[in-house]
């Protein structure tokens, strides 16, 4: 009998075509991707659910995805899970953040992406080999 760890990714997206793309390409039975439509939504259910991993855009009703970023970052508990930022965002944005860049269990990728980087970036996020 083999067992398999499932790996559950929160993900922070305000836009439905966006989560069900990034739902279907991420689809496979080790992976429960939990959607969050807003800022509030995502950073409750991250507290709530202390994901493997945390996808996260940056533009979101409520509160933005660098406020959340911040607040997990903050957290004992959550300080060390890989978040990766999907966004419109120019890059240019990103490094300026002081802290991000240099840590080594975050990542981005900018809207739009393709399929490929997108599970190789998951995978090595979440230490797995699955795609």
């Amino acid at each position: 009998m083999s067992t398999t760890t499932t790996k559950t990714i929160v993900m922070v997206e305000d836009e439905s075509a966006i989560i069900d793309l990034i739902t279907h390409l991420l689809y496979a039975p080790q992976i429960e991707i939990v959607p969050c439509k807003t800022g509030p939504q995502g950073l409750a259910t991250i507290f709530d659910r202390n994901p493997d991993m945390v996808i996260l855009d940056v533009m979101l009703p409520g509160i933005s995805g660098w406020e959340i970023y911040d607040q997990v970052r903050g957290d004992k508990a959550l300080q060390d899970t890989p978040i990766l930022i999907l966004s419109v965002t120019h890059r240019e944005e990103f490094e300026r953040r002081e802290n991000f860049g240099r840590n080594n269990i975050d990542a981005y990728l900018s809207k739009p992406f393709d399929t490929p980087t997108l599970r190789r970036v998951v995978q090595e996020m979440l230490g797995v080999n699955i795609w």
